[in-house]
């Protein structure tokens, strides 16, 4: 019997389901099949084109230095790394708890429209996108947070790109809120490199260097609209001791505040702070 991803009990057996709602959503079976299928279709392109070692590369790229980055304002980040003993919730928890305002209506809708057609009622997702190197969307914050891959990979999925975007994609292509979404587009953490090579292996070029392939796995340059990513999401919330290193931009330090730069010394005690 096939067990609907909501249940946390089989229903079959009646023994308590492990898998998160994010490993349960990215493992329907059709999900599979379809990224099995767009997978397969990217090798012969690659190999048709004589650029089966650079999809070979950007796999083991993915797979070896593929990180999960959170980006925010400094302020907030300072908050709650060394004035909180909270953990960085999803936007809808953090509502509930009167941690934060809501945002205006028009994007509060959006925002929660999109996490509805994805995961239904499940607010406990937080989410973050993929990185190969030390770049972040920097268009949600200046402050980088790159998280632990250990602690997160057993609870994170994929998307192939930003949910706004992509939601707004497949709609505008002829798909109606109340059918299922394109499969092939999503994945567990364990099959990221096959949704990255699926995504952008007709941007592959002969000898392409790392920093082209970190380009292509994800572009920001402050422009949301312009923002190109792999979106994770990640079940549950994320503790203080997942964070793995800080970047903050170094062209920023100048303009802090004496009491920002009290604060940047503060997380600098606390954790790995880079420059960039």
């Amino acid at each position: 019997m096939a067990n609907d991803i909501n249940n946390v009990v089989c229903d079959g057996c009646g023994k308590p389901i492990a898998e998160p709602i994010t490993i349960r959503r990215a493992s329907i079976e059709s999900e599979i099949d379809a990224l099995s299928k767009r997978y397969a279709d990217a090798i012969s392109f690659l190999s048709s084109n004589s650029l089966t070692s650079e999809g070979k590369d950007l796999e083991q790229v993915v797979i070896n230095d593929g990180r999960a980055v959170i980006n925010s304002p400094f302020d907030y980040v300072y908050a709650w790394l060394t004035n909180s003993t909270k953990e960085y919730t999803s936007y809808k928890r953090q509502i509930l708890n009167n941690d934060r305002k809501q945002a205006l209506f028009d994007n509060d809708k959006n925002r929660c429209t999109v996490d509805a057609i994805l995961f239904g009622s499940h607010i406990d997702i937080v989410y973050a996108a993929l990185t190969i190197d030390d770049s972040g969307v920097i268009s949600y914050g200046d402050t980088y947070l790159f998280l632990k891959p250990a602690l997160v990979e057993s609870r994170t999925s994929c998307l192939e790109r930003n949910s706004f975007f992509f939601v707004t994609d497949i709609e505008a292509k002829g798909w109606r809120w109340n059918q299922p979404i394109p499969p092939g587009y999503m994945s567990t953490w364990q099959s990221k490199e096959k949704l990255t090579i699926a995504k952008v292996h007709k941007q592959l070029f002969t000898s392409i260097a790392k920093s082209d392939m970190a380009k292509l796995v994800l572009h920001s340059d402050g422009d949301r609209t312009k923002d190109e990513f792999i979106e994770l999401f990640i079940s549950g919330n994320i503790s203080q001791h997942v964070i793995e290193r800080i970047r903050f931009p170094n062209a920023k330090v100048t303009v802090l505040s004496p009491l920002q730069l009290i604060r940047l010394d503060e997380l600098k005690k606390k954790y790995t702070v880079e420059f960039y």
